[in-house]
């Protein structure tokens, strides 16, 4: 997985924005700075974005987006078991809990699920299974 950290200038400096996409895996050789990654990332919450096997898309919040992602594909989760496969398309990391539970909600408005169709409109364009 590559992972690319994006500042925010225009938007809230509390914002780091986190976009995964499956890739061959690259190695940073330093480990500090691998070490302050997993430091910042264990303490910021998340808002992310599944695509399921039905097709349509499920947003939702976590502390711990990588264990809740766990959660859904075991089926512990009512709202998605029934709907597998899940997988990871997007999420976003934010410093505070009210920021990440305000931009949940805003994503899973229609202009939310237009602005995230716009921002992984190369996503979008390629053909998933």
């Amino acid at each position: 997985i590559l992972v690319t950290l994006h500042g925010c200038a225009r938007s809230d400096p509390n914002l780091v924005r986190i976009y995964c996409r499956a890739s061959p895996v690259v190695e940073s050789r330093s480990t500090r700075f691998t070490t302050g990654l997993r430091d910042i990332m264990s303490h910021m919450y998340y808002v992310y974005v599944l695509l399921c096997g039905d097709g349509n898309h499920y947003t939702g919040y976590s502390e711990d987006v990588f264990a809740r992602l766990q959660r859904h594909q075991n089926k512990e989760v009512f709202s998605t078991k029934s709907r597998q496969p899940v997988k990871l398309i997007f999420y976003e990391a934010f410093f505070h809990m009210a920021d990440a539970k305000r931009r949940e909600g805003y994503l899973k408005t229609s202009a939310g699920k237009r602005a995230l169709k716009l921002m992984l409109r190369e996503y979008f364009s390629e053909k998933h299974s």
